[in-house]
């Protein structure tokens, strides 16, 4: 099996939006971000089949979460990780995604 892939959303993983009072964690930089939406679903099907992907974004629905499971259950394994938009990437999601990888990849 290959290495999983890594999809990563960057608005609310990478920068988080600022909190009510317009600040963010002191750790990051603010940026003007314009969410405009996200690709459909079935280009990205086809380019990941057949492999094991971790997906973190702050924006999942149930859809891409039926998605997930679908994925899964067709034995490519597929995690998403959905950190807070007001804090961001925290080391506890790459805990989980380097522990979810360990898991389903086994080198060749």
């Amino acid at each position: 099996m290959t290495l999983p892939y890594l999809l990563l959303d960057i608005d609310g993983v990478l920068i988080p939006f600022p909190a009510a009072d317009g600040t963010t964690p002191p750790t990051h930089l603010r940026h003007t971000v314009r969410p405009t939406g996200r690709s459909p679903d079935k280009p990205v099907d086809v380019w990941l089949d057949p492999a094991a992907v971790v997906w973190i974004d702050d924006d999942f629905t149930s859809l891409d979460h039926a998605w997930a499971a679908e994925r899964t259950a067709r034995g490519n394994p597929t995690l998403l990780v959905q950190p807070d938009p007001y804090t961001g990437l925290r080391t506890d999601h790459l805990t989980e995604v380097r522990d979810w990888a360990a898991g389903v990849w086994r080198p060749d």
